[in-house]
């Protein structure tokens, strides 16, 4: 069994020539890549006499390397990375790889991480604090079959578009809510979906099979990604608030979505422990969103941090200064 840093450059050494004749020319290059809540190393493919103008496909060794330890020879794990290789570049628009940037306006979306794990990837992209968490801003790139494609904007972005982080913003609000409408959801009908995916029958929940209704609510997108940033429409929250006639806490299940309880359900703390279990046993790093809980005032509409949980970083790493969180909304 291969050493990581021994597979990494053996990877770099041999993996073109696992692909077909047409990226012979292209160059390969493995470096460090800050991605949400981690850093990982991206292979870079980026074809002959580009002069910058496409955006270069990068996968990612650690990946890969995880495929390795799993029990996968190298080769078959070669093998399946460069399959995957020539399908994406068959399949993918052209305009994902050619990104226009004209008319960026109506093409920028939102999405929440979390600020504490991703500091260095915070300092090279145009952001919003909104209590623990940062607003980060995606260009859309190309929608194909349904699929969205879009890119993280950086710094040289912005400096290109011209457009300061509060345009952005207010760009990303309009638009977010047009190209990933807010959506809310029963627990019960998750409950419900679920099992119907498992294949009972419908007729069942008659039976008494389904739970009892239950006061709990998941708030994302319609396509049910990077759907967190949903909360950040108050509207949304207040009117699950209406429905059930009290406060609420808000609890960050993942990047993509989080859920809703009624206040009375427990405390703060009893919450957020809650969180952090499921953060730390069934969620991916890469989809975690924070350990902390927030509270939703009713009659004040109006959100605020509700714990201020010591393990901040969401990969037990103990972070070298301690953050200060204030309780005012996005700003």
């Amino acid at each position: 069994m291969m050493e990581y840093e021994m597979f990494k450059a053996l990877v770099a050494d041999s993996f073109l020539d696992y692909l077909p004749q047409e990226f012979q020319g292209y160059s390969v290059e493995i470096s460090p890549v800050n991605k949400v809540n981690q850093k990982l190393d991206g292979m870079k493919l980026t074809p002959p006499g580009d002069g910058g103008t496409k955006v270069a496909l990068t996968v990612y060794v650690d990946h890969m390397y995880k495929e390795y330890l799993g029990g996968e020879s190298f080769k078959a794990v070669m093998e399946h990375c460069a399959e995957s290789i020539r399908d994406i570049y068959k399949n993918i628009p052209d305009a994902v790889t050619n990104p226009s940037f004209s008319n960026a306006e109506e093409k920028i979306i939102m999405a929440l991480i979390n600020t504490q794990q991703n500091r260095e990837l915070l300092e090279n992209i145009p952001h919003r604090e909104f209590f623990d968490l940062s607003i980060v801003y995606r260009l859309v790139t190309g929608i194909d079959d349904g699929v969205i494609y879009s890119v993280l904007l950086n710094n040289a972005h912005a400096e290109q578009l011209g457009m300061s982080e509060g345009q952005m913003y207010e760009a990303a609000m309009e638009n977010t809510w047009k190209v990933l409408p807010p959506v809310v959801k029963s627990m019960d009908d998750v409950i419900r979906g679920v099992f119907v995916s498992e294949g009972m029958p419908e007729e069942l929940e008659m039976a008494g099979a389904v739970m009892p209704p239950c006061n709990m609510y998941v708030v994302t997108n319609e396509r049910n990604v990077n759907g967190a940033v949903s909360m950040l429409y108050e509207e949304k929250i207040h009117e699950i608030a209406e429905g059930i006639g009290e406060n609420l806490y808000v609890l960050p299940s993942s990047i993509h979505e989080v859920i809703v309880v009624p206040a009375s359900m427990g405390s703060p703390e009893e919450m957020a422990e809650i969180v952090t279990d499921i953060n730390m046993g069934q969620v991916e790093l890469g989809e975690r969103l924070s350990n902390q809980v927030y509270h939703y005032d009713k009659d004040l509409r109006k959100m605020e941090l509700a714990t201020d949980t010591p393990n901040k970083r969401l990969d037990r790493v103990v972070a070298e200064s301690p953050m200060a969180y204030g309780k005012g909304q996005a700003r």
